[in-house]
């Protein structure tokens, strides 16, 4: 097995392979693939793991071919990083946070570097705003956008920020 990266939670570690496959390590030191229908083995599954790191009670899955992706413990994907959001490239081999939790890539192509102490790093016609943003208000948690035609709400799909018309 080549393992990926770990994660701690309560009495177990969890360990995620190259294979796509997620192994629990419970505190009686005990060995076991979890089930096809659990949650993180059912996202493992679909998605390359290249790198696996732990951050609090998440997960930064970076692949080989479809960026990183910020998950629960779950298997929820929280937010997705990849080509749409600025990446050289999908193939990433390392990742690392620093001190003030901002993303490093190390790509295949060179290192990329993401400000992730921000939930949306850029707005724009791919998350659905189509005219000028006049104001921004981030006091609910979800951002909401005042444009010059209409009042715009945050829902997150998939991982990506979208914005909808409030009408």
């Amino acid at each position: 097995t080549n393992i990926r990266g770990f994660a701690t939670t309560g009495n177990q570690t969890l360990l995620f392979d190259y294979s796509k496959n997620v192994f629990q390590i419970d505190h009686t030191k005990t060995l076991r693939k979890l089930a096809e229908s659990h949650p993180l083995q059912h996202f493992f599954s679909k998605h390359q793991p290249s790198v696996v790191k732990q951050y609090k009670n998440q997960l930064y899955v970076g692949t080989e071919t479809q960026g990183v992706f910020l998950i629960d413990l779950n298997g929820k994907i929280l937010r997705r990083f990849d080509l749409d959001e600025g990446m050289q490239n999908n193939n990433v081999f390392d990742l690392f946070l620093d001190q003030s939790n901002n993303l490093w890539l190390n790509l295949d192509e060179g290192i990329h570097f993401f400000e992730t102490s921000s939930p949306i790093t850029t707005i724009g016609k791919p998350q659905g705003i189509t005219a000028s943003i006049q104001a921004i208000d981030f006091e609910s948690g979800e951002p909401i956008l005042a444009l010059n035609t209409d009042l715009f709400l945050a829902k997150n799909t998939g991982g990506r920020t979208q914005f909808y018309n409030s009408e």
